[in-house]
């Protein structure tokens, strides 16, 4: 989501962060829980965020570019919360149907 989050914060004039896979995210983090790609892999991926990043309180459009199993913008959303900050927006490009991710991310917000 970074090629479109960028530009997009830019365009709101709000801070952009960039949630990335904990293994790529120097500094102090908040990380999720690990999370299931749609492909096999040795062992299941977690997101950061820097706990410098977002603040309590804030108020977050979360974007991801591509919802497969809808893991990774779960765990935007579990980090988002870990914060004390509130998801206001969450937008989506592209979604792929038979991984069931869209249904996913209704699951987990109900």
């Amino acid at each position: 989501g970074f090629l479109l989050g960028t530009p997009l914060a830019l365009a709101l004039k709000v801070p952009f962060v960039m949630m990335r896979k904990a293994a790529k995210t120097p500094g102090l983090l908040y990380e999720s829980s690990p999370y299931h790609k749609e492909y096999a892999e040795a062992k299941p991926d977690t997101m950061a965020i820097r706990q410098d990043a977002i603040h309590k309180g804030a108020r977050v459009l979360l974007l991801d570019d591509l919802i497969a199993t809808g893991g990774t913008a779960i765990s935007g959303f579990e980090l988002i919360a870990e914060v004390g900050a509130e998801v206001v927006e969450f937008a989506a490009i592209i979604g792929i149907p038979f991984l069931n991710g869209v249904a996913k991310i209704h699951e987990y917000m109900d």
